[in-house]
């Protein structure tokens, strides 16, 4: 089987603990897309805050693609055009901070309406340090009820236990209509039903002609798991957790700081 298309979670998997790119996967990349591969990040963060690591790789000519808000978007990476979009009703992201802010109303609660933005109502620690790690704007509101439009994604940085007790609490109430995702221990996301990475990545697969069985997928966390599950060589890292690995079909030797991405690429290269 001759795979076409890679498809590589950013934040604990392409990039290290300093959430940087290691040289060797970069060099990795390079000889990736040479041979032909088509090589996609595809992440939780925003098309905007994932363009200059596009751009460091190379990625950001004509004919490059990305993957971003867990698949709720798909963009051309050199002019970040979105191809596909899969918004939540903006009553139902209302819906959702209710039920959150009726728990804890100073749960720091961000919401994106566009790629480089975020709306939120209350100055937190969490909200700012956010922010600043993904580089995004920001803009405060009163109540969320001045969203303007439909949301693409909303997310919470806090406390693990906390967002644990949210997530427990609110499920049943907002499970219909919304999904949640942790990204991390202290990251919880929502986004609207149905919307992942596998969404993304199958649409990315049709609109370059391909089938997922031509696709490989590779992540660490949970908001990986329906792609990494519905790739057709689904790839774990070696710091995943390890529900991921479990699902993964190869887990890496190597973790996110030892050039794990090259690894596969390693190995995808002498399939030929």
């Amino acid at each position: 089987m001759k795979y076409m298309l890679l498809a590589s979670d950013l934040d604990g998997t392409l990039n290290n603990s300093s959430g940087r790119i290691t040289e060797g996967n970069k060099e990795a990349i390079r000889k990736a897309v040479e041979s032909g591969l088509n090589f996609v990040i595809c992440s939780g963060r925003s098309q905007n805050s994932v363009d200059a690591f596009n751009k460091e790789l190379g990625l950001n000519e004509p004919g490059c693609f990305g993957i971003s808000f867990n698949g709720g978007t798909v963009y051309k990476a050199d002019t970040l055009e979105v191809l596909y979009e899969h918004r939540m009703i903006r009553a139902d992201a209302l819906r959702v901070i209710n039920a959150i802010k009726t728990i804890d109303p100073q749960t720091p609660v961000m919401v994106y309406v566009e790629g480089n933005l975020i709306y939120y109502t209350d100055d937190n620690e969490n909200i700012a340090g956010y922010a600043g790690r993904v580089d995004i704007k920001k803009r405060k509101v009163e109540s969320f009820e001045e969203i303007p439009s439909d949301i693409l994604k909303m997310i919470i940085r806090w406390d693990p236990d906390k967002l644990i007790k949210i997530h427990d609490l609110v499920k049943a109430e907002i499970e219909d209509f919304c999904d949640m995702v942790f990204s991390d221990s202290h990251l919880l996301e929502f986004a609207p039903k149905g919307s992942n990475k596998s969404e993304g990545l199958r649409f990315l697969a049709g609109h370059l002609g391909l089938d997922m069985v031509q696709t490989v997928a590779m992540g660490d966390n949970y908001n990986d798991a329906e792609m990494i599950r519905d790739a057709g060589f689904g790839v774990a890292v070696e710091n995943a957790v390890d529900e991921i690995k479990a699902m993964a079909d190869y887990v890496t030797g190597n973790n996110n700081d030892n050039d794990a991405v090259k690894e596969v690429i390693e190995l995808l290269l002498n399939l030929d």
